[in-house]
């Protein structure tokens, strides 16, 4: 680029933006209309305009400024080659590049052999005698830096010398990791955990600053995090070392010789305008950096992602929230959305991280000591230093720090309901948050009230368990938040998934539906709450076997998606993979929803828990389409995610044994089958619990494939264990659909009055099975009906048969399209000798 444009870089990119937006033909009387201040560089934009053309980013690419370091050729490791030996280390690969040399991974070959070191070589040879002196000088300059540091989290000086062939060399502690950014994202370590390292982060410059020490080019690819989470600082190449008299240096001649060598990225306001640094531009640089790892994104939003726009950014653009710039990118290895993901950053840390960015030196915090103690008082819950204090905000930190003393079930609710009301509260005008945060307080007073020592029972009120609470939550929260209805939908959307954990799942179905009713009275239809709600619904109606509502709440959550243009988000895939597979009649649109949630999972959010529910789902449709094979490879696939997604969810792990066993059962493994079934049974009782509803269903599953597998008597043995610990005062949905398989291999087995008497004994509970899958509501009667038929008794079997009447139809397929139903009445025609009608049915 010439030199005269450069001189003026800064006024025609400004100006270059707004051109580039138009279009080509409307170009010329933009320039022409130019205000006369702007004359000096009209010619320069003329020119650069009728380059452009139509392609812009050809025109960018070669046009605009590019910087290099002097004297740096960019393939100087090819001069060296793995064995070559310098100074007593043997090459043995290159490992990276920077702007003062090449690094090799390395060994000594003699005293301490065997030691593997990064060999790190400066750009020397070939290079012009003014620029080879000064990159030699910066060279002594980096060993004199690196000796005088030893400190845990900056990789140490080992050795330095020079070949004999002249060529300089440091050998520094060699580092096996992961770069900062990539090793947060891809172990999905949660806000908390990423801070802990940052932690470590600012130690290190903290210190390297109490030695003098400034280093200039703090970036992600400069710290690396080691197999046991300890942070390595790198590369003090272009460090600056301060005088031991004074705050700050001016430029010195070795620095002005090499340039403004820097990443722009991370650079601070004053790196970019040439002038003296202190130790605040490596607050700024780790202001940058702590706004990367937790928001996914960079400070700035550029057009053109050119050098000379970032540096104009630098110096006079806006910085948003770190809150507001979270991306999808950043969330999908995460376990919540990205809405919760921005809640948890808004306040103190959007706070602490634009305290470290401002771009005037002296408003950012005073040294790096004081930026640790900010994020060491967020850790600790306590007021940070950046924000002026409030008595609400003071109430709020006490509260976080003292939570458990409210016991174990006051620790669930109080963090579930103070998290939510302290980020929404610090998100908007105050008047209007203090109210709401008044209302939380109200319903967290009350609902704490009649757990404690005041009540009249007080014995009884302070045993109350987390489930207890839980149901007070769920039961009063209709009656709170009157003047906030999107905080009441928010907590009602959390405590609706944490009865489904408790199994109380008609009070999350009921929970669910008021919500929605809410957002769609408050004019809240339309966001993500909005879908949330819809989902949790999907979730438990299906659960009841309420076709409609299951239905209704699952395309309803696609059609919000659809008209916001939303289809690649983990919203989005969330609402594929609420299938309602075992309600719908079409079950091909439901594989074709489930299918298109597991390839975005897949291309977009490969680490995410969800995508392993998303697998199960569609391999429990292929078990409905009686598809064994497929079914049995999705099951033993997300038996193989499971460790790879990092899921939390054991349950889930233990269906896809049992159920890859009963697939297996099917295709005639019985070996595999029942080995898979032990895994399955075995994880369920360690974490669900022996006598859950869950744990009781499986177990009668793994009788009927140990009856299938000729192991009748062991099968009986089991279901006999079932009927025995069943509570007979509180009959459950549970047992009655155990005894249809128990009852079906009785009937196997020529014993139809035993069958009889075992689905006679779950007759009271026949409508309420029924309720909750249409399906075995129609099995129960259909076998009660062919046990009959099979003695005879013609009358008894007729009327078994209208039994199914007696369930409401809240299964959206008749019974004469159910397979269990067809092969019933087929085997009841023939047990009655009326094989014409038979053959029909058949």
């Amino acid at each position: 680029m010439q030199p005269e444009l450069l001189t003026h870089w800064k006024t025609v990119s400004k100006l270059l933006d707004e051109a580039l937006e138009l279009d080509p033909a409307a170009r010329a009387a933009w320039l022409a209309a130019l205000p006369a201040e702007f004359a000096e560089v009209k010619p320069m934009l003329a020119e650069l305009l009728a380059k452009a053309g139509h392609d812009n980013d050809a025109f960018l690419a070669d046009t605009l400024p590019h910087y290099d370091h002097p004297g740096v050729a960019h393939t100087d490791h090819a001069q060296h080659n793995a064995d070559d030996e310098i100074g007593g280390y043997r090459l043995i690969r290159h490992i990276g590049q920077g702007g003062m040399g090449t690094v090799w991974l390395a060994e000594r070959v003699s005293g301490g052999a065997g030691m593997r070191v990064a060999l790190k070589l400066p750009h020397v040879e070939g290079a012009p005698a003014s620029t080879s002196a000064n990159i030699r000088d910066r060279f002594e300059r980096e060993r004199e830096i690196l000796a005088a540091l030893n400190h845990p989290n900056i990789a140490r000086l080992l050795d330095a010398g020079v070949s004999a062939a002249g060529q300089p060399f440091l050998a520094i502690e060699y580092v096996e990791g992961e770069t900062l950014i990539n090793h947060c994202n891809t172990k999905a370590l949660p806000v908390r955990e990423r801070l802990k390292l940052f932690l470590q982060i600012l130690k290190a410059v903290e210190y390297a600053h109490a030695h003098l020490v400034i280093h200039r080019d703090l970036k992600p690819s400069n710290i690396l995090v080691t197999a046991t989470h300890d942070v390595k600082l790198l590369d003090f190449g272009i460090a600056k070392l301060l005088a031991v008299d004074a705050h700050s240096t001016a430029e010195t001649a070795l620095t002005q010789r090499a340039g403004h060598v820097m990443t722009p990225d991370y650079a601070s306001p004053e790196q970019v305008a040439g002038t003296a640094l202190t130790t605040a531009s490596d607050v700024y640089s780790l202001g940058v950096l702590l706004y990367e790892l937790l928001s996914g994104a960079r400070p700035y939003r550029l057009k053109r992602g050119t050098r000379a726009e970032l540096e104009e950014a630098i110096l006079s653009a806006h910085t948003s929230l770190p809150s507001a710039a979270v991306t999808e990118s950043l969330v999908a290895c995460m376990q919540v959305p990205i809405s919760r993901w921005r809640r948890m950053l808004r306040g103190d840390l959007d706070t602490i991280t634009l305290e470290a960015l401002h771009k005037n030196p002296a408003q950012r915090y005073p040294g790096v000591d004081v930026f640790r103690q900010d994020i060491e008082r967020y850790l600790d819950g306590r007021p940070v230093l950046a924000r002026p204090e409030s008595a609400w905000y003071r109430f709020g930190k006490f509260v976080s720090r003292n939570k458990l003393a409210v016991g174990a079930a006051g620790a669930v609710i109080c963090a579930l309901l103070a998290g939510i009301t302290v980020s929404l509260w610090q998100a908007r005008l105050a008047v209007h948050e203090a109210n709401k945060a008044r209302a939380v307080q109200g319903f967290l007073t009350e609902l704490f009230e009649k757990n404690s020592r005041l009540q009249t029972d007080a014995a009884k009120a302070r045993g109350k368990t987390v489930r207890d609470v839980l149901v007070e939550a769920s039961e009063s929260i209709g009656q709170s938040f009157g003047n906030a209805p999107e905080l009441r939908a928010e907590l009602s959307v959390m405590l609706a998934r944490l009865l489904m954990d408790i199994d109380e799942i008609e009070r999350a179905a009921k929970l669910s539906r008021d919500t929605v009713a809410l957002i769609r009275a408050s004019g809240l239809v339309g966001t993500d709450l909005y879908v949330e709600a819809l989902i949790g619904l999907i979730n438990s109606a299906r659960v009841l076997g309420n076709a409609e509502d299951a239905l209704e709440a699952r395309d309803t959550a696609i059609a919000v998606l659809d008209a916001r243009g939303d289809h690649t988000s983990l919203l989005r895939a969330s609402a594929s993979a609420s299938s309602v597979f075992d309600l719908s009649r079409d079950a091909e649109r439901e594989i074709q929803l489930v299918r298109e949630a597991l390839t975005l999972f897949e291309q977009r959010y490969p680490t995410h828990a969800e995508r392993l529910t998303a697998t199960m789902a569609l391999a429990k449709l292929y078990i409905l389409q009686k598809q064994w094979r497929p079914a049995e490879q999705y099951f033993r696939a997300a038996i193989d995610l499971f460790p790879k997604v990092k899921s939390k969810d054991h349950t889930l792990f233990a269906e896809a044994h049992i159920l890859a066993g009963y697939c297996a059962t099917h295709l005639g493994r019985s070996d595999d089958a029942l080995r898979d079934f032990e895994t399955g049974i075995r994880l369920l009782r360690e974490n669900d619990g022996e006598n859950t509803m869950l744990t009781r269903f499986y177990r009668s599953l793994f009788a009927e494939t140990l009856h299938r597998s000729g192991r009748s008597a062991q099968a009986h043995r089991l279901w006999d264990e079932l009927r025995q610990s069943a509570d007979p005062g509180k009959p459950t949905t549970i047992d009655f659909d155990n005894s249809i398989p128990n009852a079906e291999a009785l009937l196997r087995e020529g014993r139809p009055r035993l069958a009889v008497e075992r689905l006679n004994a779950q007759a009271a509970q026949h409508v309420e099975g029924g309720k909750a899958y249409y399906p075995n509501g129609v099995r129960w009667a259909t076998l009660l009906a062919l046990a009959h038929a099979m003695q005879g008794h013609t009358q008894e079997a007729e009327a078994a048969l209208k039994r199914i009447d007696d369930v409401p139809r809240q299964y959206s397929r008749p019974p004469q399209e159910l397979i269990g139903y067809k092969s019933d009445v087929t085997w009841i025609l023939l047990s009655t000798g009326r094989l014409d009608e038979a053959a029909t049915a058949l």
